[in-house]
């Protein structure tokens, strides 16, 4: 009876508890940056623009936590041959899943630390003056990684806003291309979301 009840009051105290799950909504300022791609000979340079992003999250305790994101972004950009043909003003789609590892969290002012590893894909390439269908037609995915710094304010211990500065890398394949030529391109963001945890 002692052994059930001392049992009982471990798990009731409050300091026990902690949010499961937790999901997040952000929306900010993008950066892609610009790629050569050898099995279109055409470069991809693109322009900035609004950028999405959401994820799942399991908490692990201590602030931290692990999940999946999801991202994405419809962004102008140049389709610039590397043939000759006259270059091309587009619109295309970018979107990523990734990996996510947490750090950061609990009431008042905090730190936050992101990283990410995962898949990035680039299609539907419409060309703004007739819609032509240019660039890879099933798309193109490469590896990408991420790494974010910022800052959150936890207005209560399941709510939680954030300022994050991302950078990252996006590895493409060098099928086509000259061996001098970098497949590393380096993307960046800016963005501000909301993180709501639930259960625990």
């Amino acid at each position: 009876m002692l052994t059930a009840d001392a049992a009982a009051q471990i798990l009731q105290l409050p300091g026990q508890r902690r949010d499961a799950v937790w999901v997040t909504a952000w929306a900010g300022y993008y950066d892609p940056g610009s790629f050569a791609d050898g099995r279109t000979n055409t470069d991809w340079l693109f322009s900035d623009g609004l950028g999405w992003r959401a994820s799942v999250e399991y908490g692990i305790g201590g602030g931290s936590a692990i999940g999946i994101l999801g991202t994405f972004a419809r962004m102008p950009l140049e389709v610039r041959s590397r043939v000759g043909a006259p270059s091309r003003e587009a619109d295309g789609d970018i979107r990523s899943l990734q990996a996510l590892f947490h750090a950061g969290g609990g009431t008042g002012l905090h730190q936050v630390i992101e990283v990410s590893v995962g898949v990035i894909e680039f299609r539907n390439f419409r060309a703004k003056d007739n819609g032509e269908a240019l660039g890879p037609p099933d798309g193109d995915r490469d590896l990408t990684f991420g790494l974010g710094y910022g800052f959150g304010y936890g207005i209560s211990r399941r709510a939680q806003i954030a300022l994050v500065q991302d950078f990252g890398y996006t590895f493409h394949q060098r099928d086509g291309l000259p061996a001098s030529s970098s497949r590393t391109t380096m993307n960046r963001s800016t963005r501000i979301g909301l993180r709501i945890g639930f259960g625990g």
